[in-house]
């Protein structure tokens, strides 16, 4: 069994919290930081604030890799900016974001018109794999598929109930610090993870990202958007190959 050299720090994706990468951690908690985002899980009273964001993943370790999912993914590349000489390694899933100050200004109108009930139903709906639309604060007490679609899974759940509890300014500022995305000119061996199913990045999007990094490219062909919730095994398959390899590469 290989030992790890790095331990490894996952950054959430938009409207979700740490508690979100529960099944991709398992029981290897001592391995992983899982943390909350400003806006986001128990910091959901703060705006979100990209220094601020940063600085608290600093906190992970003098080095360690980093996975990050949409809004995470764009945190991820912002601390490769800020401290090189700490980022290991990146895997970059649900990314890059798209959109502009149009994007802000409709979510914020969806927000005001749904509430972040109805606009957290509508956004899983179309996002999770399968067309699972949580029953929001219900309970999942099985797999079979109901009426309106498929049951959520346990980790599908998780993101409902972390989604439900957000304020509608933590979600349009981390929204627009994440469409601010821009390439660090620091390198970093990198992975950019797609899942098949995403309806909000598209193939092409994601692989000129990759080349744009130098960085591999990967699929998982049971994930949406938010493949580290869809599909948490295949999500931390990936993540430990491309560790060993990386630690491998290190150790030459």
């Amino acid at each position: 069994m290989h030992d790890f050299r790095h331990p490894v720090l996952l950054l959430h994706t938009l409207g979700a919290a740490g508690e979100t990468w529960a099944e991709v951690i398992g029981a290897d908690q001592s391995r992983f930081s899982a943390p909350d985002l400003p806006g986001h899980g128990m910091r959901r009273d703060e705006v979100f604030d990209t220094a601020k964001a940063v600085a608290t993943c600093l906190e992970t370790g003098p080095r360690f890799h980093v996975a990050g999912s949409g809004l995470g993914a764009y945190v991820a590349l912002e601390l490769l900016r800020a401290a090189p000489e700490r980022v290991a390694s990146l895997v970059l899933a649900g990314f890059p974001a798209a959109g502009g100050p149009e994007r802000v200004a409709s979510t914020a109108k969806l927000l005001a018109e749904q509430g972040v009930e109805g606009f957290a139903a509508s956004y899983m709906k179309a996002t999770l794999y399968m067309g699972a639309t949580p029953r929001l604060g219900a309970a999942r007490t099985d797999s079979a598929p109901h009426a309106d679609g498929p049951a959520p899974t346990p980790s599908q759940e998780v993101f409902a109930q972390a989604f439900l509890a957000m304020r509608p300014e933590g979600l349009l500022s981390a929204l627009a610090a994440a469409l601010s995305w821009r390439l660090p000119e620091a390198r970093t061996r990198t992975t950019v993870l797609r899942g098949e199913h995403d309806v909000r990045v598209g193939e092409e999007a994601a692989r000129s990202l990759a080349a744009a990094l130098g960085a591999d490219y990967v699929t998982l062909p049971l994930a949406g958007h938010v493949a580290y919730v869809d599909d948490p095994r295949g999500f931390r398959e990936v993540l430990d190959a491309f560790h060993r390899a990386t630690e491998a590469q290190e150790e030459h």
